[in-house]
């Protein structure tokens, strides 16, 4: 997610692999939730590579 302050941008990238498709969905959830939790008014962008 991109983070603007003070016309600076921060910007973290997150990779994870899983084996199954329930630690994927965890993964997913918890990484939204910390997202939302960081800033209003942060810019999220959630890409998924197969």
């Amino acid at each position: 997610f991109c983070k603007e302050e003070e016309g600076v941008k921060n910007e973290i990238t997150f990779g994870v692999k899983y084996s199954n498709e329930n630690e994927y969905k965890i993964i997913i959830r918890s990484l939204i939730l910390g997202m939302l939790l960081s800033g209003k008014n942060s810019d999220i962008i959630l890409g998924i590579n197969a």
